[in-house]
């Protein structure tokens, strides 16, 4: 269950191929949000071209796993979730880093047993496993498979709790111009960058 509403199945959102950038480079905070949003996540990368993919063969078409961060733009997703979409909110440049690396899926015998821990100028926000996914992977490749995947594609798998929208504390844990973010899962790596503002123009 997120936010009240029961998925039955996978949802999700396709982010374009702008949105990515390596470990190490700049997340450019767009000047028309006040809330940007870090979702630390498992990413699977498909290993060939399929589609109509049965569960008990979903592992078939995986390569090996990476971390995605979701960033998202809440003021805007959230306004545009009430006409039943999701675009310029998750879909701005540098809106998802990734990396540092690809680990091989022979090295991750259970990608559903690996710790989450995001930080933000060194403070733990997100600490949990990706035990806690609503849906697994073979669940979500076999949804998205409907559409057609090819080789290199990748398939961010959802993140913990512990991000800035569920914040109930003092102050905000919204992103801001200078923050470092690490985000780091368990036997793939720390995948580094850091939030620099840019200004709206007139």
């Amino acid at each position: 269950e997120v936010g009240g509403i029961a998925y039955t199945r996978p949802n999700g959102f396709i982010k374009n191929t702008d949105t990515i950038i390596a470990g190490g480079e700049t997340i450019r905070k767009p000047g028309w949000t006040e809330k940007l949003d870090y979702e630390n996540e498992l990413a699977v990368v498909i290993a060939d071209d399929c589609s109509e993919v049965p569960l008990e063969a979903a592992y078939d078409h995986v390569f090996g796993y990476t971390i995605m961060v979701d960033l998202s733009a809440r003021d805007v997703q959230y306004a545009e979730r009430k006409e039943g979409n999701i675009m310029i909110g998750k879909n701005f440049p540098t809106a998802a880093p990734l990396g540092p690396w690809i680990v091989t899926k022979d090295e991750i015998p259970d990608p559903h047993h690996l710790r989450i821990v995001t930080r933000v100028n060194g403070e733990v926000r997100q600490d949990a496993g990706t035990a806690t996914q609503i849906h697994k992977i073979p669940q979500q490749i076999a949804w998205y498979s409907h559409a057609g995947l090819q080789a290199g594609d990748i398939i961010s798998t959802g993140s913990p709790a512990g991000t800035a929208a569920g914040y109930t504390g003092e102050g905000t844990w919204y992103l801001q111009n200078g923050d470092q973010l690490e985000c780091e899962i368990e036997n793939i790596g720390t995948l580094r960058n850091t939030v620099s503002s840019r200004k709206k123009r007139s």
